[in-house]
């Protein structure tokens, strides 16, 4: 794994990129877990229902927005992770103790 070390001004010029990145991540993830809570709960209803008729284009439209969000932050991570000089298979961010 490749180790960078920015400077103070580099750090400071790359923070609103990062900032954007994690609000992004973190829009990402609200969606993604309403969509798995959502599912979830479905599931769960048949469940107790002993089955019953659903909306099944309604379910696989709000699957496939939950696929989209995790496909476009992985993305987001590959290629934005190029422009913070981070390798091209590594994570944008990694946090190391000392």
């Amino acid at each position: 794994m490749s180790s960078r070390t920015f400077t103070l001004d580099e750090a400071q010029d790359l923070l609103p990129v990062l900032e954007s990145l994690l609000r992004k991540a973190l829009d990402g993830k609200k969606v993604i877990e309403s969509v798995d809570a959502e599912l979830q709960a479905v599931a769960h209803r048949i469940f107790m229902n002993g089955g019953m008729s659903i909306n099944v284009v309604q379910l696989a439209g709000r699957k496939a927005e939950r696929e989209k969000r995790c496909s476009r932050l992985k993305y987001r991570n590959k290629t934005r992770g190029n422009e913070l000089g981070a390798p091209k298979e590594q994570p944008v961010v990694q946090a190391k103790k000392k």
